[in-house]
């Protein structure tokens, strides 16, 4: 009898704990997905006129305006395993925030007055560029408040504290800076915008300054380092809103830029998007390229 006793109370214990661990483990694997779901950070890479653009601007869209196909009713294996699908995303999914290259890129030029940055555009042709010269003011403005950020983040930094993440600054980096590059962008024709931001993107990547081209590589990271100022700016205000951040950058050009951010992010993934080359060419052609232009291009990419 007590032998019989002590045997089920055995196997109590053995299968309490059985579930107890694997309660612990579920736990686990919930906390560990659930900060994948919470935050995650996807970055597009692929060659100037593949799409890359599109694809962010798909992904930051809300579920309804994707308009994917409606699941059929008692199909196939395969309708049945995307109505899974679909429902999953119609439940789940929340449009990404867009963080593009170029907004990023164009934070450094801001860090030059707007004298200085005209004069570096027109090292690029030689045309006169009058839309221009009507966005003196606000580039003015923009380039103070930035001059300002800088100077708090440089102080910040020393005393080992966060940046901020309020209204203030998530406006001029998300709000501000795009719209005014929208104007900054129709001002400058196609071709010449293209080889400047491809140049000032090198300089980056060489000096850590828009219009140095000077080898420094303690500041080869520094467009990288942007890119995620950009993130944690976003992250810690959803943070305090207890919401999700979901991020896509468009678009990485740089091997290292990649890693960098693979080396930090558990949650980041990376997207090649690629078309045919005929498709390429006549897109970059409608917005005012030539093949000359396009050769060229390709020989930088």
């Amino acid at each position: 009898m007590h032998v019989n006793n002590l045997y089920n109370n055995m196997k109590k214990l053995m299968e309490e704990t059985m579930q107890f661990n694997e309660s612990l483990e579920r736990l686990a694997v919930e906390k560990i997905f659930g900060e994948r779901k919470d935050f995650i950070i996807i970055g597009l890479t692929g060659r100037t006129g593949c799409g890359c653009s599109t694809v962010a601007n798909l992904l930051g869209k809300e579920f309804t305006e994707l308009q994917p196909p409606i699941p059929k009713k008692n199909g196939t294996i395969e309708d049945r395993e995307y109505k899974i699908v679909y429902d999953f995303a119609k439940k789940a999914w929340m449009p990404f925030q867009i963080i593009e290259m170029k907004h990023v890129i164009f934070t450094f030029i801001l860090e030059y007055d707007f004298q200085e940055t005209k004069d570096f555009i027109y090292q690029f042709t030689d045309d006169n560029i009058e839309k221009i010269e009507k966005l003196n003011d606000e580039y003015q403005e923009l380039h103070k408040k930035r001059i300002k950020f800088k100077e708090e983040v440089e102080e910040l930094t020393k005393k080992g504290e966060n940046i901020r993440a309020d209204d203030e600054i998530y406006n001029f980096y998300y709000k501000e800076v795009p719209e005014f590059y929208k104007k900054f962008q129709e001002a400058i024709p196609f071709p010449v915008y293209t080889r400047l931001l491809q140049k000032i993107g090198d300089n980056i990547r060489a000096s850590g300054e828009a219009f140095s081209d000077r080898i420094a590589p303690e500041n080869i990271l520094r467009l990288s380092q942007r890119v995620n100022m950009f993130i944690k700016i976003l992250r810690r205000r959803n943070l305090q809103k207890k919401s999700r951040t979901l991020v896509v950058v468009d678009a990485f050009r740089n091997p290292y830029e990649v890693t960098y951010f693979k080396d930090r992010y558990s949650s980041f993934y990376l997207f090649s998007i690629n078309t045919t080359n005929e498709q390429r060419q006549k897109r970059l052609i409608q917005k005012g390229m030539n093949y000359k232009d396009i050769i060229e291009l390709d020989k930088r990419e």
